[in-house]
């Protein structure tokens, strides 16, 4: 009876580990800089963060599976754009996740569908942020921010930092379940000793 109250307990923490893991909240943090085919190394213009509620792991997904989400951009030319200022159908865009090294990297796709023709556009009022459609040759990497004549160009990096070295709440639900298994079955499965005789 004990080692069925085990497997269930190993069953439950299988369950929640599935749950910890799909459900995780992240958050990408975005630099943007003024020099298209180049990540990094350039002067950065824009900073922002987006993070969602649910994290499916690696892959491409429809925006709309992330679950609720807070985005926030802002620009050395005093511009901000916020969630309220997307100007998209979120159904038609997409959202690359991909490890890289000791970082992953979120990107958007989609068929430009935005109001400017990217995968997701903002618009506050009087400029906006675009970020390109998937199948401009360019690793969706490229935006383009502000007003005609006067805007942003250039390449975005958007990453998060794992939580290397501490094992997830998968892992620890995995650990405690299996070391109580391990615990039932030696019980289970010692060897009986003769009592001793008395002198």
């Amino acid at each position: 009876m004990k080692i069925k109250h085990c497997l269930a307990l190993v069953t439950t923490m299988a369950a929640l580990s599935f749950c910890c893991r799909v459900s995780a909240q992240t958050t990408f943090y975005f630099q943007f800089n003024d020099d298209p085919g180049r990540l990094e190394g350039t002067p950065i213009v824009g900073t922002g963060t987006f993070t969602f509620a649910n994290d499916p792991g690696d892959g491409l997904f429809p925006f709309l599976d992330l679950g609720k989400f807070k985005m926030d951009f802002t620009f050395d030319d005093g511009q901000t754009y916020l969630g309220v200022d997307i100007a998209s159908h979120l159904k038609d865009t997409l959202v690359l996740l991909t490890g890289s090294g000791p970082t992953r990297r979120l990107r958007f796709a989609g068929d430009g569908a935005g109001v400017v023709g990217g995968s997701i556009d903002f618009y506050n009022g009087s400029d906006f942020l675009s970020f390109a459609p998937s199948g401009t040759g360019t690793g969706l990497q490229l935006y383009v921010e502000g007003i005609a004549g006067a805007a942003n160009f250039g390449d975005y990096l958007a990453t998060a930092a794992p939580n290397a070295g501490v094992p997830d709440g998968g892992s620890t639900f995995w650990m405690a379940g299996f070391g109580c298994l391990a615990l039932m079955l030696a019980g289970r499965h010692a060897p009986k000793l003769a009592p001793a005789r008395r002198a």
